[in-house]
């Protein structure tokens, strides 16, 4: 029998990763109809970057796998520093993505309107990074 943690941490991953799937897959879509303009519809309506979210939670979903069968502290640090190093990265990728559409859509007054209803790992308002 699964332990509940493992199971936990693997529909956490599977989620993680549909979104991420689905992510890409409408970025892709977007910039097919129209490679010079961002995107703005699907996830990414109230996102400005799911993809990463869905990397984020996989790898939250790995730790929780990963913890529920570790057995020395060694196997817990190895559960923690992988995934959390990903985590990490995604992160400041995601702030990076973002100063680099600012710089690029931030005169199109379609961007501003959207980057105001869009958060940039959650729904809704709220920016982690500042307009440069």
């Amino acid at each position: 029998m699964l332990a509940p943690w493992i199971v936990t941490g693997a529909l956490t991953m599977l989620a993680g990763l549909l979104f991420e799937t689905v992510a890409d897959q409408q970025k892709q879509a977007g910039k097919a109809r129209n490679s010079d303009s961002f995107v703005s519809n699907g996830l990414y309506r109230r996102i400005r970057h799911p993809n990463y979210v869905g990397e984020m939670v996989f790898q939250i979903g790995l730790m929780l796998a990963c913890i529920a069968t570790a057995q020395t502290g060694l196997e817990y640090a190895a559960c923690l520093i992988g995934p959390l190093y990903i985590v990490i990265l995604m992160y400041y990728a995601g702030l990076g993505a973002d100063e680099q559409q600012q710089q690029r859509y931030g005169t199109d007054p379609a961007y501003a309107q959207y980057r105001q209803r869009s958060g940039t790992f959650r729904p809704g308002k709220g920016q982690l990074s500042q307009p440069t």
